[in-house]
């Protein structure tokens, strides 16, 4: 009997032991992010863009206004006051150049220490996107005036423009600012290199273009269209690698630096997760009723953050959450608390179980 008492206070003992370490691991998994500010912009925030290393946040807002932070704190280092919204903003790599697009029809772009305006550009009707280079040599820009435009940094001069047939909602640069793709209302994706304004080639969807994304090495681009297809092609032609039907409109798409993987979302609330070998979702996660989604995706492609326009929900994911294959981690300490547990455990029953039948 006192045998039988020690087995059941070891038990015990152990699964104590057990609970608290699963306890410590939960609280330590829950505190694996730190909220380090915020700031109250005066109306709807558009578009946000981060440097590289973090340094440097980006914000275009309703407000009319562009606002550049340090990480380190939630007062902003510089302000700029465009003439109306400002729809779209982006940051070079380095954290030295912002870019920014406007419903006053202007494309701006700053160095980081001063709200001085390097140069703008008119484009005659409102500013839809805006991209540039890891080192903020080049900025491609679009609208609805249905122009593609390049510039340089040195100066407000286009390197060249294209007209396509509607309005372009979409553009994205490579790394080095080679590459430039480009989605358009008048159902294209197109496709071009620097030196020319000539499309390298562009592709015929069955409706709007709405979202673009590129490589950091231009060798991938990826396409969202409102005729409910993600298409995903090499630079070297217009034949897809695959495209995949979500059944709904598809509103925003991102791409990993190396192409390896691919994020969509769109109208049928589902955040889609692709390997550029093939249009079999790796996952797809849905994210309710909301509409208005824009995804994003890290270098690496180990992160997706999805977030909502209109009803500010923000999601977060991880590639394979916590180990490999999607499979939680299970901390190997807690493995062994538990299998001695049980092991105490099954060999206390069967003692009962020998003692009862040869009692």
């Amino acid at each position: 009997m006192a045998k039988q008492s020690k087995y059941f206070i070891l038990l015990v003992f152990l699964l104590s032991l057990f609970t608290f370490q699963l306890l410590i691991q939960s609280v330590s998994a829950a505190s694996t992010y730190r909220f380090n500010w915020s700031y109250p912009a005066s109306d709807a925030i558009y578009s946000v863009a981060i440097s590289a290393d973090g340094q440097y946040i980006v914000v275009g807002s309703d407000d009319y206004n562009i606002y550049f932070f340090q990480r380190t704190s939630n007062a902003p280092v510089w302000t700029y006051t465009a003439g109306d919204y400002v729809e779209h903003v982006a940051i070079s790599a380095n954290g030295q150049y912002i870019a920014a697009g406007s419903w006053d029809s202007n494309v701006y772009l700053f160095e980081k220490t001063s709200n001085a305006v390097l140069w703008s550009y008119s484009t005659v009707n409102v500013v839809t996107s805006v991209a540039i280079s890891a080192d903020g040599r080049y900025i491609a820009a679009g609208g609805w005036n249905k122009n593609v435009y390049l510039f340089e940094k040195t100066s407000n001069a286009t390197l060249w423009s294209y007209p396509t047939g509607n309005v372009v909602d979409s553009v994205a640069i490579s790394a080095d600012g080679r590459y430039i793709a480009a989605g358009s209302e008048d159902d294209n994706v197109y496709f071009f290199q620097n030196t020319s304004s000539t499309p390298q080639w562009s592709y015929l969807t069955g409706n709007d273009i709405v979202s673009v994304a590129i490589s950091a090495d231009g060798r991938y681009i990826v396409a969202g269209s409102y005729d409910n297809n993600i298409y995903f092609f090499q630079k070297t032609s217009n034949t897809t690698l695959w495209s995949y039907s979500t059944g709904y409109a598809v509103e925003s798409v991102a791409v990993s630096a190396d192409g390896q993987y691919i994020v969509a979302t769109g109208e049928d609330h589902y955040v889609h997760f692709f390997q550029k070998t093939s249009n079999a979702t790796l996952w797809s996660y849905s994210i309710g009723s909301d509409i208005g989604y824009k995804v994003a995706i890290s270098a690496n492609g180990q992160y997706v953050a999805a977030g909502s326009t209109f009803f500010h929900e923000l999601y977060f994911f991880s590639r394979n959450p916590e180990g490999s294959g999607g499979v939680p981690f299970v901390n190997p300490c807690l493995l062994l608390i538990a299998l001695i547990a049980i092991s105490v455990l099954s060999y206390r029953t069967k003692r009962q179980k020998f003692n009862f039948e040869y009692l």
